[in-house]
Protein backbone atom coordinates (compact mmCIF):
# COMPACT_ATOMS: atom_id res chain seq x y z
CA UNK A 1 0.00 0.00 0.00
CA UNK A 2 1.56 3.49 -0.96
CA UNK A 3 2.30 5.39 2.28
CA UNK A 4 0.73 9.04 2.51
CA UNK A 5 3.69 10.69 1.14
CA UNK A 6 3.75 8.76 -2.05
CA UNK A 7 0.17 9.84 -2.81
CA UNK A 8 1.03 13.06 -1.90
CA UNK A 9 4.01 13.21 -4.31
CA UNK A 10 1.81 12.46 -6.50
CA UNK A 11 -0.49 14.72 -6.45
CA UNK A 12 2.02 17.60 -6.51
CA UNK A 13 3.12 16.09 -9.87
CA UNK A 14 -0.34 16.30 -11.72
CA UNK A 15 -0.62 19.75 -13.63
CA UNK A 16 -2.84 21.29 -10.98
CA UNK A 17 -0.39 21.20 -8.33
CA UNK A 18 2.87 21.51 -9.44
CA UNK A 19 5.28 22.90 -7.29
CA UNK A 20 7.77 25.65 -7.41
CA UNK A 21 10.28 24.96 -4.88
CA UNK A 22 11.19 21.93 -4.89
CA UNK A 23 12.48 22.01 -1.51
CA UNK A 24 8.48 21.76 -0.13
CA UNK A 25 6.88 19.03 1.97
CA UNK A 26 4.74 17.34 -0.72
CA UNK A 27 1.98 17.31 2.04
CA UNK A 28 1.45 21.27 1.31
CA UNK A 29 0.53 20.48 -2.47
CA UNK A 30 -1.28 17.09 -1.50
CA UNK A 31 -4.04 18.79 0.32
CA UNK A 32 -7.23 19.90 -1.34
CA UNK A 33 -10.71 19.93 -0.41
CA UNK A 34 -12.97 17.32 -1.62
CA UNK A 35 -16.58 17.30 -2.34
CA UNK A 36 -16.94 13.77 -2.31
CA UNK A 37 -16.68 12.04 1.39
CA UNK A 38 -17.23 8.01 2.46
CA UNK A 39 -19.51 7.82 5.05
CA UNK A 40 -17.52 5.76 7.56
CA UNK A 41 -16.60 7.28 10.80
CA UNK A 42 -13.25 8.83 11.97
CA UNK A 43 -10.90 7.01 14.39
CA UNK A 44 -11.57 9.30 17.75
CA UNK A 45 -7.64 9.14 17.69
CA UNK A 46 -7.53 11.02 14.27
CA UNK A 47 -9.68 13.56 15.18
CA UNK A 48 -8.06 14.36 18.40
CA UNK A 49 -4.67 14.52 16.89
CA UNK A 50 -6.22 16.82 14.24
CA UNK A 51 -7.75 19.02 17.71
CA UNK A 52 -4.34 18.73 19.04
CA UNK A 53 -2.44 20.22 16.25
CA UNK A 54 -5.11 22.99 16.24
CA UNK A 55 -4.14 23.58 19.94
CA UNK A 56 -0.47 23.50 18.96
CA UNK A 57 -0.94 26.66 16.16
CA UNK A 58 0.53 29.85 16.93
CA UNK A 59 -1.58 32.85 18.31
CA UNK A 60 -1.22 36.84 18.93
CA UNK A 61 -0.14 37.07 23.07
CA UNK A 62 -0.60 33.14 23.38
CA UNK A 63 -4.52 33.99 23.42
CA UNK A 64 -5.24 30.89 21.91
CA UNK A 65 -8.67 32.23 20.30
CA UNK A 66 -10.23 29.70 17.99
CA UNK A 67 -12.33 26.82 19.92
CA UNK A 68 -13.84 24.11 18.06
CA UNK A 69 -17.48 22.58 18.23
CA UNK A 70 -17.79 19.36 16.48
CA UNK A 71 -20.37 16.91 15.48
CA UNK A 72 -19.93 13.12 14.99
CA UNK A 73 -23.71 11.54 15.92
CA UNK A 74 -26.58 11.58 13.87
CA UNK A 75 -28.70 13.71 15.62
CA UNK A 76 -25.80 16.55 15.96
CA UNK A 77 -24.76 15.99 12.29
CA UNK A 78 -27.86 16.79 11.19
CA UNK A 79 -28.21 20.27 13.13
CA UNK A 80 -24.44 21.11 12.07
CA UNK A 81 -25.96 20.58 8.61
CA UNK A 82 -28.59 23.30 8.88
CA UNK A 83 -25.70 25.74 9.21
CA UNK A 84 -24.58 24.98 5.70
CA UNK A 85 -26.00 26.72 2.26
CA UNK A 86 -28.21 24.45 0.14
CA UNK A 87 -25.24 23.82 -2.47
CA UNK A 88 -23.11 22.68 0.10
CA UNK A 89 -25.60 20.95 2.12
CA UNK A 90 -25.48 18.20 -0.69
CA UNK A 91 -22.19 17.24 -0.32
CA UNK A 92 -21.43 17.78 3.33
CA UNK A 93 -24.30 15.46 4.53
CA UNK A 94 -22.25 12.30 3.71
CA UNK A 95 -18.87 13.71 5.89
CA UNK A 96 -18.99 11.57 9.31
CA UNK A 97 -17.41 14.74 10.89
CA UNK A 98 -18.97 18.37 10.92
CA UNK A 99 -16.72 21.26 12.67
CA UNK A 100 -17.55 24.75 13.07
CA UNK A 101 -14.47 27.18 14.07
CA UNK A 102 -15.25 29.93 15.90
CA UNK A 103 -12.91 33.05 17.53
CA UNK A 104 -13.60 34.62 20.63
CA UNK A 105 -13.00 38.44 19.61
CA UNK A 106 -11.36 39.69 23.09
CA UNK A 107 -8.24 39.17 25.07
CA UNK A 108 -8.38 37.81 28.66
CA UNK A 109 -8.03 41.38 30.09
CA UNK A 110 -11.15 42.86 27.83
CA UNK A 111 -8.90 44.55 24.64
CA UNK A 112 -10.35 43.87 21.44
CA UNK A 113 -7.89 41.03 19.56
CA UNK A 114 -8.12 42.34 15.75
CA UNK A 115 -5.88 39.07 15.08
CA UNK A 116 -8.49 36.73 16.42
CA UNK A 117 -9.52 35.36 12.78
CA UNK A 118 -5.46 35.28 11.79
CA UNK A 119 -5.07 33.44 14.89
CA UNK A 120 -7.97 31.11 13.73
CA UNK A 121 -6.74 30.75 10.01
CA UNK A 122 -3.69 29.12 11.68
CA UNK A 123 -5.41 26.91 13.69
CA UNK A 124 -7.70 25.71 11.05
CA UNK A 125 -4.96 25.12 8.83
CA UNK A 126 -3.30 22.61 11.37
CA UNK A 127 -6.16 20.68 11.84
CA UNK A 128 -6.11 20.01 8.17
CA UNK A 129 -2.54 19.37 7.55
CA UNK A 130 -2.80 17.03 10.32
CA UNK A 131 -6.03 15.61 9.03
CA UNK A 132 -3.48 15.19 5.69
CA UNK A 133 -0.90 13.40 7.22
CA UNK A 134 -3.54 10.63 9.24
CA UNK A 135 -5.22 10.55 5.58
CA UNK A 136 -8.44 12.59 6.65
CA UNK A 137 -9.50 14.88 4.07
CA UNK A 138 -11.24 18.06 5.33
CA UNK A 139 -12.95 20.82 3.17
CA UNK A 140 -13.37 24.27 4.74
CA UNK A 141 -16.33 26.30 4.17
CA UNK A 142 -17.45 29.84 4.78
CA UNK A 143 -20.23 29.71 3.79
CA UNK A 144 -22.41 29.12 6.55
CA UNK A 145 -25.06 30.66 8.47
CA UNK A 146 -22.93 32.48 10.64
CA UNK A 147 -26.21 34.03 12.85
CA UNK A 148 -27.80 31.02 12.88
CA UNK A 149 -24.45 29.30 14.51
CA UNK A 150 -24.72 31.23 17.67
CA UNK A 151 -28.19 29.58 18.58
CA UNK A 152 -27.73 26.49 17.36
CA UNK A 153 -24.14 25.65 19.26
CA UNK A 154 -25.10 28.04 21.90
CA UNK A 155 -21.96 30.17 21.29
CA UNK A 156 -22.03 33.67 23.10
CA UNK A 157 -22.64 35.50 20.36
CA UNK A 158 -20.56 38.90 22.43
CA UNK A 159 -17.56 37.19 23.01
CA UNK A 160 -17.19 35.05 19.42
CA UNK A 161 -17.17 35.12 15.89
CA UNK A 162 -18.41 32.15 14.33
CA UNK A 163 -16.09 31.92 11.33
CA UNK A 164 -16.25 28.45 9.20
CA UNK A 165 -17.49 24.68 9.39
CA UNK A 166 -15.09 22.12 8.21
CA UNK A 167 -16.55 18.78 6.73
CA UNK A 168 -14.02 15.86 8.00
CA UNK A 169 -13.64 12.74 6.62
CA UNK A 170 -12.09 9.55 4.46
CA UNK A 171 -12.38 11.10 0.63
CA UNK A 172 -14.47 8.93 -1.51
CA UNK A 173 -14.18 8.63 -5.45
CA UNK A 174 -15.77 11.38 -7.42
CA UNK A 175 -18.39 9.24 -8.91
CA UNK A 176 -20.51 9.23 -5.29
CA UNK A 177 -21.29 12.98 -6.33
CA UNK A 178 -24.08 14.53 -8.10
CA UNK A 179 -22.94 14.68 -11.89
CA UNK A 180 -22.61 18.24 -11.65
CA UNK A 181 -20.56 18.39 -8.50
CA UNK A 182 -18.20 15.57 -10.43
CA UNK A 183 -16.88 18.36 -12.44
CA UNK A 184 -15.55 20.22 -9.83
CA UNK A 185 -14.02 17.18 -7.46
CA UNK A 186 -10.05 18.03 -8.21
CA UNK A 187 -7.23 19.88 -6.75
CA UNK A 188 -7.43 23.80 -7.77
CA UNK A 189 -4.32 25.72 -9.22
CA UNK A 190 -2.22 28.20 -7.22
CA UNK A 191 -0.75 31.27 -8.71
CA UNK A 192 2.82 30.51 -9.33
CA UNK A 193 5.58 31.31 -6.44
CA UNK A 194 6.93 35.22 -7.99
CA UNK A 195 2.66 36.14 -7.75
CA UNK A 196 3.02 35.33 -3.86
CA UNK A 197 6.41 36.60 -2.72
CA UNK A 198 7.73 39.67 -3.25
CA UNK A 199 11.30 40.87 -2.23
CA UNK A 200 12.27 44.09 -0.60
CA UNK A 201 9.23 46.17 -1.80
CA UNK A 202 6.08 45.80 -3.41
CA UNK A 203 6.22 45.02 -7.34
CA UNK A 204 5.78 47.97 -9.82
CA UNK A 205 2.19 49.24 -10.86
CA UNK A 206 2.72 47.71 -14.23
CA UNK A 207 3.17 44.05 -13.01
CA UNK A 208 -0.41 42.66 -13.13
CA UNK A 209 -1.41 40.50 -9.97
CA UNK A 210 -5.01 40.28 -10.45
CA UNK A 211 -6.50 36.32 -11.60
Amino acid sequence: MPTNDNRARRTASTPERSVDAPLVSPMFPARWSPRAFLSEAVAPASLDAMFEAARWAPSSYNAQPAPFVYARTETDLERFLTLFVPRNRRWAAAAPVLVVCVARSHFADGRPNPHASFDAGAAVMSFCLQGQLLGVATHVVAAINHEAAYDLLRVPAHSYQALCAIAVGRRGERHILPADLQALEHPSPRRPLERVAFEGTWPPHSVDHSD
